[in-house]
């Protein structure tokens, strides 16, 4: 009799633990923070090799932004080679055409009024005097379709070829609406970026890789 309790609390205790298994390995699997397919997991970790060897770029493109209260539109060029930047909007922007230029901790404003302005932080210094909020640090990564490896990552989808259709990422839905070929690189060049306060898009109608 004593062993027959023993042996149905023993089934009763192997249940347990396989629900408790099978609940958790649910809940991380709901959790994975990229949504994928064998195929085009390995077809995203190729995609995202080849993209470790680019370490400068430029392009020129259009640009578009828009909040409850205002409307931004113009041109914009960008390029990047490591830490350092150079980002110049024209266009009918409420301050004019601007040029955001920097490295690392260090950040400079200027607009066509010959006003000039510094900050650690080029997202707080371009949104402080032009209104205009770009997550430039983030931007760095995402102009390439990559997410940033400093912020955590919410979620990404990926594409049939690999590459990233979709990323969530510090408060931010970044769509890629589609990639080009650029010197054997697959690169987007229609993203559309959208959080709480602000909707933007990019055109890249040029792109370059500098050696």
């Amino acid at each position: 009799m004593v062993n027959k309790v023993i042996i149905r609390e023993q089934k009763h205790l192997t249940f347990a633990l396989c629900a408790f298994i099978a609940l958790t390995l649910a809940a991380c699997s709901n959790n994975l923070p990229i949504k994928h397919t064998a195929a085009e997991k390995t077809a995203w970790l190729v995609h995202k090799n080849s993209l470790k060897h680019i370490q400068g770029w430029q392009f020129s493109g259009r640009f578009g932004a828009k909040t409850d209260t205002e409307n931004w539109t113009g041109s914009i060029a960008w390029s990047q080679e490591k830490q350092q930047y150079k980002i110049s909007i024209a266009g009918p922007l409420s301050s004019g055409s601007l040029l955001l230029e920097g490295e690392e901790n260090f950040a400079q404003l200027q607009l066509t009024d010959d006003q000039s302005f510094t900050d650690s932080d080029p997202q707080t210094l371009l949104q402080n005097h032009t209104g205009l909020k770009l997550p430039i640090h983030e931007l760095r990564y995402w102009l390439l379709g990559l997410p940033d490896p400093q912020n955590k990552t919410n979620s990404i989808e990926l594409n049939e070829k690999g590459q990233i259709s979709k990323l969530t990422q510090n408060n931010w839905e970044i769509n890629f609406k589609r990639y080009t070929t650029v010197d054997n690189f697959q690169l987007p060049d229609k993203i559309f970026l959208v959080n709480h306060e602000i909707n933007v898009r990019l055109i890249i109608q040029k792109w370059q890789i500098l050696s």
